[in-house]
């Protein structure tokens, strides 16, 4: 006769004794709930039901709607795999039917905070002075679950939604993902912990599968050590339901994290952070016969500025896996699509399982890849020697596709025995020719006068199926407009998202300024976006008149600043040229600067904020000179935005007369 499992019993008491409290709440706090709403409008406690929930044809999300346990969420199937009829409306994380037992810890500035509502049942169970945050929303939308909590000025929003797993290529996967945001004016050092209480059916005790090990003890894992996934499920011959966690993946801007604590749920529950370790404990509680098997993901704290917003992200749900039965039963695991030429590894995972009653002897296995993959980790042939009956080796690869060729290829898993029949297995890969994004180039703001920076804008979204990969951009304009690097880049680009890219360029000294941004991605040609910025032509508020425009060497001459009457202007005097001496510089009767001083040989010339009188000719200064020998000399003024340049000839040929 087979048990209810001590930890069943404990949570259906705790549910039904849940379910009678919160009657008694609802009714005897309607009146202070609609209290709370009235002082505080923000928050929307929605009470219809005690849970929300998306579904599609493979999985559900249920969250926890209530006052109590407010935002714990389970995972279970609906259809789950189609091609497994016995892993149908199956739970993937315990919690039917309301969630409580998995919960998340937000760690603030080193003190310990519980994510969602208050628990009287985790309080009951740790026997800790529990902390809370307060409540801000719960969201149902389309296919995404939001709640948000605040903590003191560190507000924390998770959101779930379904996802499209990268080995099955369907939304049978849970994106799990926390937004934290410093709302406050100080910085803080804010982690999490991820705490999920994993349940493959009515099974509590299946392994958990990463790299070569399947782990059946108290473990720790840094992620150094992780790999991108890890799989957990009963048999490699008949599996009831395989369950997947997805540590990395760049398409799906999930955070791999610092560490992975594998324990008995009571363990991790009783603990908000730091559990009790013992390398190698078992799964099971004290005094239960069951293993009760849970994992929890941390986040270290990093630092977060006030009006950041950093994230963590992971996700899991159902896993990909092809299957081979036999004396020698298979599975082949491996993402379902790749990039021709990319450099990102693919990871693969063969488990070898003697499903017979005897041993195998001599085992071997190979695996055979298409052309133009290439092995980076493992080797394609492994002797595992001695099988005993009922025993599974795990082996890992990772392989990339540097020269394979656009089209779908199978992947084999090879097995032979001395003892035992051979048998094999293969899952196709679908490799994509790279695909170029699509990019556009903007200026913001529109430039309305000299010595204006801008910022060039490339957009580049990627409406592909595959990823880009490894995309450069250069920016090429006039040197003197230079302000930051020219040259960024963009490691992956996922499917469906925008990337922009900025430059800030400037000051712009010229009326006219060409901008060229060139981009490649993996695989393909180089492109490029052309764009000038002009700066609108303005009347020019200021002039300059020589007394005259050609000299002969030893003569003297000077310049007259002339500003428009009634202008307000600030100026910028500049000599291009060699030609001439400058003397001194004498202003109008009406101009009186603070400092006006000019040494041999001044070069340039400031003039600060000048109101013009309206009964004045305009003349602001005159600067006087001595032509020394031949060549060109041009004076340069910059004012309001406009620029006048003027030249003066020293010529041996010109009459010789003084015009000082």
């Amino acid at each position: 006769m087979r048990h209810t499992p001590i930890k069943t019993i404990h949570r259906n008491v705790h549910r039904q004794s849940l379910q009678h409290s919160t009657l008694c709440v609802t009714r005897a706090c309607s009146v202070a709930l609609l209290a709370v709403g009235l002082l505080f409008p923000g928050a929307s406690w929605a009470q219809n039901e005690p849970i929300s929930m998306v579904q599609n044809e493979f999985i559900k999300l249920v969250v926890n709607n209530g006052i109590q346990d407010n935002g714990r969420f389970a995972i279970e199937t609906t259809g789950g795999d189609p091609i497994n009829p016995d892993d149908d409306n199956k739970s993937l994380i315990y919690g039917r039917p309301i969630p409580w037992t998995s919960y998340t810890t937000i760690k603030i500035n080193n003190q310990e905070f519980i994510f969602g509502g208050p628990s009287i049942k985790l309080a009951k169970r740790s026997n800790k002075d529990l902390k809370y945050g307060t409540f801000i929303s719960q969201i149902k939308s389309n296919d995404t679950i939001s709640t948000v909590y605040d903590f003191t000025g560190i507000r924390v929003t998770q959101i779930l939604s379904p996802m499209r797993n990268p080995t099955s290529k369907v939304k049978d996967t849970c994106r799990i993902e926390y937004r934290i945001s410093n709302i406050s004016t100080v910085s803080a050092q804010v982690g999490v912990r991820l705490m999920l209480d994993t349940k493959l059916g009515d099974n509590d005790a299946s392994p958990f599968r990463i790299g070569d090990k399947a782990i059946t003890g108290e473990t720790r894992i840094n992620r150094s050590d992780t790999m991108p996934f890890w799989q957990a499920f009963d048999s490699v011959k008949t599996p009831k339901i395989i369950a997947q966690g997805l540590l990395e993946s760049p398409d799906d801007a999930l955070t791999p994290p610092d560490t992975i604590f594998l324990s008995n749920w009571g363990n991790l529950c009783d603990s908000p952070w730091t559990p009790t370790y013992l390398e190698g404990r078992s799964f099971k509680r004290d005094g239960e016969e069951d293993n009760d098997t849970a994992l929890a993901m941390y986040w270290d704290p990093v630092a977060v500025r006030p009006n950041q917003t950093v994230s963590v992200a992971t996700a899991y749900g159902l896993g990909g896996l092809s299957i081979a039965a036999g004396d020698l039963s298979l599975g082949l695991t491996a993402p379902a699509d790749a990039v021709a030429g990319s450099h990102r590894e693919l990871y693969i995972l063969a488990y070898i399982t003697n499903s017979s009653g005897f041993i195998s002897y001599d085992t071997t296995a190979s695996l055979e890849l298409p052309k133009g993959f290439g092995l980076t980790s493992g080797k394609l042939n492994v002797s595992l020697g001695t099988l005993k009956v009922g025993e599974t080796r795990q082996i890992p690869f990772k392989v990339k596709p540097l020269n394979a060729s656009a089209g779908t290829w199978p992947i084999v898993l090879r097995v032979t025995s001395s003892t035992l029949a051979s048998n094999h297995i293969q899952r196709l890969i679908n490799v994509q020719a790279p695909r170029q994004a699509q990019t556009s180039l903007t200026i913001s703001p529109q430039p309305g006068e000299l010595n204006q920076y801008v910022t060039a804008s490339l957009v580049v979204k990627n409406e592909n199926t595959a990823p880009v990969e490894s995309v450069t951009a250069v920016l090429s304009c006039p040197r003197q407009a230079w302000f930051e690097t020219p040259t960024k880049s963009i490691p992956i680009i996922p499917p469906g998202k925008t990337v922009t890219l900025n430059w800030v360029v400037g000051p712009l000294t010229s009326p006219t300024t060409p901008i060229t941004v060139s981009i490649q991605s993996l695989g393909t040609d180089r492109e490029s976006l052309a764009s000038t910025v002009t700066v609108p032509r303005r009347a020019s508020a200021v002039s300059i008149e020589p007394s005259r425009r050609t000299y002969a060497p030893g003569e003297y001459g000077y310049v007259t600043l002339i500003g428009t009457p009634g202008a307000t202007m600030t100026a910028h005097l500049s000599v291009s040229g060699d030609s001439l001496i400058f003397l001194r510089v004498t202003p109008d009767d009406w101009y009186h600067p603070t400092v006006l001083e000019m040494n041999d040989p001044a070069r340039s010339l400031d003039i600060s904020l000048l109101a013009i009188p309206e009964n004045r000719s305009g003349s602001i200064l005159r600067w006087h000179f001595w032509a020394r020998k031949e060549g060109e000399t041009r004076f340069i003024i910059t004012s309001n935005g406009t620029e006048v340049s003027v030249p003066i000839i020293v010529s041996k040929s010109q009459p010789k007369e003084s015009s000082q």
